[in-house]
């Protein structure tokens, strides 16, 4: 066999065996679960099968694929898929329930739900690996919801607060029944209501004279409150005034107050400046007198020494000198012939005064 040979031959194995494989396993998508009966062995396996590759043995394996992502119930009166040609979930009729005063109520209302997760092997041996199971979430929902909102009156469709609070108590009961069933409920949607012409007349009506007879209530409260404000106006206005005389005439004790303090102030400024400047002329007159006792004494002093000094051997040369400063004389003529100008105490012998210098040997 030549090469060419060989490699085809070595292709269609491969081939053989990729179809082979491909025939042998089972390939679970992520959203969805996998349910194994095994055939000739244990049977149904009690766990959920996640996604990925398994292998099938053809009469020795039965896989059952399950969808496990969140599925919608819709009752609703029109398609909202049909305008955009899209597909989604498939519209069963809205419901219609009669309410507690038997009127005729026609609701659109979603409902979200899964297979609860671990759980899609108890579904399909419950149910079958068809989607009977959601049959029996439709049913259920049907049932709940009917007894739910059958207990409402009429009036109550149109207060969101009691649609709301009988939504939440419905899916309580709905999360209750569906466990029986193995699906977890997501939420119901109440998306629109509608009532039966005379019914929805009548509460209009009902409701108009209500409004009317509100607005009158609340136009006599307002009058009320009206004259309320008017007598609390006039109230405030005569506080404001008696606030206002209290204000002036607290105004004007502070203000009588505070010129008391002035004056007062300046008096005791006054008297202090008073008395310190007594007491600086009695400081001042006090170093005075001393001051003068003191130049007397001084004075005195001077006299005594000078009396003394004058009645010692200088008393004479004081004198003389005294004389000499004392007389005014003009130009003198003095003979060097009779005073010899270089003996001083000549001179001063000539001028009535006692020998000042001592002679040598003295």
């Amino acid at each position: 066999m030549n090469v060419s040979k060989l490699l085809s031959l070595g292709i269609i194995g491969l081939a053989v065996s990729a179809v082979a494989f491909r025939m042998c396993v089972v390939k679970i998508k992520p959203g969805q679960t996998g349910v194994l009966t095994m055939e000739w062995g244990s049977g149904l396996q009690t766990e959920d099968f996640s996604p990925g590759y398994y292998l099938a043995l053809g009469p020795l394996h039965t896989w059952n694929i399950m969808d496990t992502t969140v599925q919608t119930l819709n009752m609703l009166r029109s398609n909202p898929n049909k305008r955009s040609n899209q597909r989604g979930p498939s519209i069963n009729p809205p419901l219609k329930v009669k309410s507690s005063d038997g009127a005729d109520v026609t609701l659109d209302i979603t409902v979200k739900y899964r297979v609860i997760p671990g759980e899609a092997w108890k579904v399909f041996k419950g149910q079958g690996g068809s989607d009977g199971y959601k049959l029996r979430v439709a049913s259920r929902t049907k049932n709940t919801l009917i007894s739910g909102l059958g207990k409402l009156a009429t009036e109550a469709f149109f207060n969101p607060a009691n649609r709301k609070s009988t939504q939440d108590f419905m899916e309580t009961q709905l999360r209750t029944e569906l466990k029986k069933i193995d699906v977890d409920l997501i939420s119901i949607l109440i998306r629109d209501l509608d009532f039966q012409a005379s019914f929805s007349a009548k509460i209009k009506a009902k409701t108009l004279t209500k409004q009317k007879a509100e607005l009158e209530v609340a136009r006599t409260k307002a009058a009320e409150k009206t004259g309320e404000t008017k007598e609390i106006v006039a109230q405030t206005g005569a506080k404001v005034a008696v606030i206002g005389e209290s204000l002036k005439k607290t105004l004007t004790e502070m203000r009588a107050a505070n010129d008391k303090n002035i004056r007062k102030v300046v008096a005791d400024y006054e008297k202090y400046v008073v008395e310190t400047q007594s007491e600086a002329d009695l400081y001042a007159q006090q170093k005075e007198a001393l001051g003068i006792k003191l130049l007397k004494d001084a004075e005195a002093r001077g006299e005594a020494l000078k009396r003394q000094a004058l009645t010692g051997s200088g008393g004479n040369t004081l004198v003389a000198l005294e004389v000499a400063q004392n007389l005014k004389l003009g130009d003198m003529m003095v003979s060097t012939q009779l005073v010899n100008p270089l003996d001083l105490n000549e001179m001063m012998r000539t001028l009535g005064a006692g020998d000042q210098v001592a002679k040598p040997g003295k």
